[in-house]
């Protein structure tokens, strides 16, 4: 009788690099719908934000000013957010996204009496400029033309007459509206001679005068002589010096006819 042969028995294998296929699930309608919420509102809050107007700047305030007229900053400030292209004016002319530092730069450079600005905003469409004027405090004479300049010896206007202690530049070299004339050194030194020169002599200075540098200041005194000063030198000291050899004159009964030359520490020439 013959046997039935059976087959072998295989082990199982399984098959490598076939990925079970993963399904995804279905969104709802409700899902759908929310995301639609979602989209439109952020469309409507940057269509709000950014086109509605709403935020565009429409008011200016200007603080602190005096010489410098509410117009002037005014009319700088609408020219800057007016400017560029189409899409940068939409920025520009928001509250929000206004460059407020480019605006204060266009005022400063254009209004040279401006020192120093700061600006606030205010929702929904103010800006807040506040503003420090630069002060004179002496005033500068080239030929015929006259100015006021401030501590840092910037140029603030030209005038036709003034009350500030003048100082004649002897070579005429001309003058741009806020450029820098001289040093902030030479002013502080100028204005130190003059608080203590009277004080100290008896004496006031009725003119002052530069030649070939600011390094050399000359002071014509109601004596009739003119005092010599080196200004990149300590102010004060030469003061002294000058009372020194106004005493010494005095005392040995010697007229100053011309001047008197304090410009070496520790030295005094008079004649």
């Amino acid at each position: 009788m013959s046997m039935r042969k059976l087959p072998k028995r295989q082990a199982y294998r399984p098959a490598v690099g076939i990925k079970t296929p993963h399904l995804k699930p279905k969104r709802s309608l409700g899902q759908i719908f929310a995301i639609l919420v979602v989209l439109v509102a952020l469309l409507s809050s940057a269509y709000f934000v950014l086109l509605s107007g709403y935020f565009n700047i429409k008011d200016v305030t200007v603080v602190g000013n005096n010489k410098v007229s509410y117009n002037q900053v005014s009319e700088i400030v609408n020219k800057t957010i007016t400017s560029g292209s189409p899409i940068q004016k939409i920025f520009n002319q928001n509250v929000l996204f206004a460059k407020t530092s480019n605006i204060a730069s266009e005022i400063k450079t254009n209004l040279p009496l401006v020192e120093s600005i700061k600006i606030k905003r205010e929702l929904p469409g103010k800006l807040v400029v506040k503003i420090r004027e630069r002060e004179p405090v002496l005033a500068w004479q080239t030929g015929a033309n006259l100015y006021v300049i401030d501590r840092e010896g910037i140029a603030l206007e030209q005038v036709a007459e003034t009350n500030f202690p003048r100082i004649v530049d002897e070579k005429a070299i001309p003058v741009n509206v806020s450029a820098a004339v001289v040093s902030p050194k030479f002013t502080a030194f100028v204005l130190e001679v003059l608080a203590n020169f009277e004080a100290k002599t008896g004496l006031k200075i009725t003119a002052l005068s530069v030649a070939e540098s600011t390094f050399d200041l000359k002071a014509q005194t109601t004596k009739g002589f003119y005092v010599l000063f080196d200004t990149t030198k300590t102010p004060g000291i030469q003061v002294d010096n000058a009372k020194r050899a106004i005493d010494d004159s005095d005392a040995k009964k010697k007229r100053i006819f011309e001047y008197v030359d304090v410009r070496i520490i520790g030295k005094v020439f008079y004649k």
